[in-house]
């Protein structure tokens, strides 16, 4: 027997605090309700925990993301929903104004809600943005530039691939010009007699007697403009300084003794300017007969015309080869100065030429770039490369052919009603393909979901606690406390039984 060293109250002493021990674990995974409070609760699983917990944060980030793009695919839509309105409206106005039972003014009128209208278009197109993100002006879309000043890309589709491409303007589109006659005030006014009709591109003018200069410059220049044809002073040209609206040539106000400029507003071979002069048959004071070709020659003298322009001058439409870049199997289509680059699988890229491109760049070698950048991308996954690219078209009155649109004549308006179908069909497959965008992004959000859904069940399983199980360990240790706290106390009074031997 030892009083030195209590061997069974140190045995006892070192039981209890592994169970004390153990109990503080158990009582600190029962309160925090995780399994691994400390990486030395489990270093495997503390490792994997944390590398999951990432995980799951990254994916909810995801999901978060995909929701975000499908409200800016919404914003889009919904703004192309306003212009696809605009058009329908625009459609009812070119129908109504394609009917003959309207008068000029009141094509004039339909003219200016139109061009409000379009007005419209461009604002939307311009103002509607995301978080200070432009939407529909071509921000969000393929980058395609050049660095020619006479060539401008309206547009590329997503199939062009990104890389350099060269092209040759042989010729640069025209606007039909004609120059010729003019208005002097001593062959009208109040006591003129000239009268008949001047017809321009089939826009019937009317000259009165007694009508002044200046209401003869009127009617013809509101004439033109019904006809599609911009009228002005001939100040000279044309030359590479000169006014675009004006084919080149330097316009002056339309005055009194100016030679007249008329210039069509559309480039192309199907532009013209078909001008003819008509009379009709008159008595004069003394009540003998005027015939109809008396007063068209008398009218044709005083404006200085020819009774009919022959030929009717035409523009011409840009003439472009395709360089390097482009496959064999690319085609060309030129439409005065739109130019659209056709080939396989979707390939389309739009161009505008402008007037004396062969003067300003190098005889008309062009150059651009299509950048695989622009794009909006959303990140929907927790890893590099879990993203995907949205491209929004830029849509205004320029990428929809809607920019010239004239309304102001049936036979305009008639071709006016192709040019709106075509933009209808435009907007229409744009808003399609951002609905295919959301019906992804929805998918996207459903799999993320589901996908953080099951990564969270099996991250609960490594590091929650089994609340049943921990109990029943707790319960165990804290017996065991209580036990070897007994033991220990007894152990403790075992060196008393040596006084009773000391004693004796």
């Amino acid at each position: 027997m030892r009083i030195n060293n209590n061997i069974s109250a140190l045995r006892a002493n070192t039981n209890l605090s592994r169970v004390d021990r153990r109990l503080d674990k158990s009582t600190q995974k029962l309160s925090s309700g995780q399994k691994i409070n400390h990486a030395a609760d489990d270093a495997a699983g503390f490792s994997i925990s944390k590398r999951m917990r990432t995980q799951i944060h990254s994916l909810e980030r995801a999901s978060q993301n995909a929701a975000d793009g499908i409200s800016v695919i919404q914003t889009a839509e919904g703004a192309l929903n306003e212009v696809s309105a605009i058009l329908v409206r625009v459609k009812e106005l070119t129908v109504q104004s394609a009917n003959d039972t309207f008068s000029g003014d009141d094509r004039d009128a339909i003219q200016k809600e139109v061009d409000q209208l379009l007005a419209e278009v461009n604002r939307i197109s311009t103002d509607t943005d995301f978080n200070q993100n432009t939407l529909l002006n071509g921000e969000v879309g393929r980058r395609s530039v050049t660095k020619n000043t006479g060539v401008e890309v309206i547009r590329s589709t997503e199939i062009v691939p990104d890389g350099k491409y060269k092209l040759t303007v042989e010729e640069d589109p025209k606007k039909a010009v004609y120059t010729g006659g003019s208005v002097n005030g001593a062959d009208f006014g109040e006591n003129s007699k000239v009268q008949g009709r001047v017809i321009i591109n089939g826009e019937v003018v009317d000259i009165k007697p007694g009508d002044s200069a200046e209401t003869v410059l009127n009617k013809l220049r509101t004439g033109a403009e019904r006809a599609g044809i911009s009228l002005a002073g001939n100040g000279g040209g044309p030359d590479a300084n000169g006014e675009e609206v004006y084919g080149g040539y330097t316009a002056e106000a339309l005055d009194e003794g100016i030679e007249l400029l008329f210039v069509t507003k559309e480039y192309g071979s199907k532009a013209k300017i078909d001008i003819k002069i008509e009379g009709t048959a008159t008595k004069d004071e003394d009540g003998n007969t005027v015939s109809a070709e008396d007063n068209a020659d008398k009218l044709a003298a005083a404006l200085g015309l020819p009774r009919k322009v022959d030929p009717a001058p035409r523009g011409k439409d840009a003439k472009v080869t395709l360089d390097e870049g482009f496959e064999k199997t690319a085609t060309v289509n030129v439409d005065g100065d739109k130019v659209v680059i056709k080939d396989r699988d979707g390939f389309e890229l739009e161009l505008k030429v402008n007037d004396y491109t062969t003067e300003n760049d190098k005889g008309g070698e062009v150059e651009l770039t299509v950048f695989d950048a622009g794009y909006m991308t959303l990140q929907v996954g927790a890893n590099t490369g879990e993203s995907f690219d949205v491209s929004i078209d830029r849509i205004d009155t320029e990428t929809l052919g809607l920019s010239k649109i004239n309304l102001r004549s049936s036979k305009e308006a008639e071709n006016a009603i192709e040019m709106v179908d075509k933009a209808i069909t435009m907007v229409s497959a744009e808003r399609a393909k951002l609905g295919a965008y959301q019906n992804r992004l929805e998918h996207t959000i459903l799999s993320l979901d589901e996908t953080t859904e099951d990564m969270t069940s099996a991250f609960s399983r490594i590091v929650d606690t089994d609340m049943a199980e921990e109990m029943t360990e707790f319960t165990q240790q804290k017996v065991l406390s209580q036990a070897g706290t007994s033991v220990l106390a007894q152990a403790n009074e075992r060196p008393n039984t040596i006084l009773t031997l000391l004693q004796s």
